[in-house]
């Protein structure tokens, strides 16, 4: 506390600190830490001998442990010709179906390609629209510059 009673932690214009980095442990946190980390060791090997005498709940946890879950979905891997315009996009969409059809996907790794295909196609949207409107400004400003010069003369 300051010493006018409010509840800051340094003075006004303190320049000798701000205290500690945002995020930063304190004793506490650290003590509180050291001590797992020192009994990390001695509660890994009793759960490995509990499992080893056959501790279901402990082999299950050894398990989780080591064995990562596998994410949501699975990898996908199919052929698709390169979307560069949006003139690209419903070949790409007529191939998804088919590896539908074909029970090559499933329909929701389907549907997460179309929304994949989607974002694609938004993008190549606005960057063809950028482009447009560029060509609209240059031609624009074409035009002013040569109306400017006819009136010079």
């Amino acid at each position: 506390m300051s010493s006018n009673g409010d509840s800051t932690t340094f003075k006004e214009k303190n320049t000798f600190g701000k205290g500690r980095h945002q995020g930063s442990r304190n004793k506490q946190q650290i003590a509180i830490q050291q001590a797992g980390l020192d009994r990390a060791m001695s509660i890994l090997e009793t759960q490995l001998k509990s499992a080893e005498e056959g501790n279901e709940s402990a082999a299950q946890f050894l398990l989780s442990l080591f064995i990562p879950r596998p994410k949501p979905g699975r990898f996908v891997k199919f052929s698709y010709k390169e979307i560069n315009t949006v003139d690209d996009i419903l070949p790409a969409q007529r191939e998804i179906m088919k590896e539908v059809a074909s029970g090559h996907l499933t329909i929701d790794e389907g549907e997460k390609v179309f929304e994949f295909i989607e974002h694609h196609r938004k993008t190549i949207e606005v960057t063809e629209l950028v482009f447009m409107i560029r060509c609209v400004d240059d031609r624009v400003t074409h035009l002013t510059q040569l109306q400017e010069g006819k009136k010079q003369i």
